[in-house]
């Protein structure tokens, strides 16, 4: 089931879909008002510069998620909001119950755009590069190593054969101020970490490449740009690489997709929608599409970030989130 935060995100992937051009989205954004002469949250604000780097557009726009369609009371509120921030030259609400009538010639009246975020049924005839008269669903690529994969860690400074064989045994995994890190604090748990995330760090195509149900022989190397010290006889050495040899097993699953698209009130072709499907692992996979700009894209929304009570300044770009 989507929250209130997955609508939220949901909604910055469909604009950013939506846009021919490169734009900054920010989600939780701070506006300044000048009737209460402080910054407020918007939602999702839209950047657009020309080709000198100068502001040629700035987009408010509130996203909403309540239980009925917003009423004129509701709608009006937010396009006086909107209307006390002089530097938002254009103002859009998004809303995943609809509106009343009223509401909307409420939001006409100030000059504000209207769009529901719907579910949408195949076909999808109104995307001109989309052809499918079948169920769309996403899937998730599941990774298993064997238990005998070996993993080889270089550091900074080279070890010697002998430290080679002693960070084997369970030695600390520190910072640089020689604290134990929390999430992993010995070898043994790091090893284990880097088992189940290397993959988000490989290429696409390399993991497309792996097929599903047999064991592959792997030879991986990953390299550590944060800084990650093993302590060897009181001295801290940083891991610079790993190299994870051993067998691999790809397992491909589906996942329970459903379809939603961005429709501008009154009008009757949406103008972005979206595959979306929570993984397993709690994130969040949406693969969007556009008329407007013929891109197809997918977008991971971590789990982390899915359990935010607030968005507060997060910049929204494509790819993970």
């Amino acid at each position: 089931m989507l929250t209130e935060t997955d609508v939220h995100y949901l909604t910055g992937i469909l604009i950013m879909a939506s846009y021919p051009v490169d734009v900054d989205i920010e989600l939780g954004d701070m506006v300044y008002d000048i009737a209460g002469k402080r910054n407020r949250d918007i939602d999702i604000t839209v950047t657009a510069k020309d080709s000198a780097g100068v502001l040629s557009a700035f987009s408010g726009i509130e996203v909403k998620d309540e239980n009925r369609p917003l009423d004129a009371t509701r709608v009006e509120q937010l396009c006086r909001k909107m209307q006390d921030m002089p530097s938002i030259t254009h103002r859009a609400i998004v809303s995943a119950s609809g509106y009343s009538k009223t509401a909307i010639n409420k939001a006409a009246y100030h000059k504000t755009d209207l769009f529901h975020l719907i579910d949408w049924e195949l076909p999808l005839p109104n995307f001109e590069h989309l052809h499918s008269d079948v169920a769309f669903t996403l899937t998730n690529s599941q990774y298993r190593w064997s238990d005998g994969t070996r993993l080889r860690f270089t550091c900074d400074p080279p070890l010697t054969l002998e430290e080679s064989e002693v960070i084997k045994s369970n030695c600390a995994v520190c910072d640089a101020a020689g604290k134990p890190i929390p999430l992993h604090p010995d070898m043994n748990q790091f090893s284990r970490k880097i088992l189940e995330n290397c993959f988000q760090h490989a290429k696409p195509e390399n993991l497309q490449a792996i097929p599903s149900g047999v064991s592959t022989e792997i030879d991986f190397n990953l390299d550590f740009d944060t800084y990650i010290y093993v302590r060897l006889n009181d001295c801290l050495r940083r891991i610079v690489n790993v190299q994870i040899i051993g067998e691999l097993t790809k397992t491909v699953v589906p996942v329970d997709t459903k379809m939603k698209v961005l429709l501008k009130i009154g009008e009757s072709v949406p103008h972005c929608g979206c595959a979306v499907g929570i993984l397993p692992d709690g994130r969040l996979k949406a693969f969007s599409f556009s008329n407007s700009t013929k891109e197809i894209g997918i977008t991971i929304i971590t789990l982390e970030n899915r359990l935010l009570n607030r968005i507060y300044r997060r910049t929204l770009k494509k790819g993970q989130v």
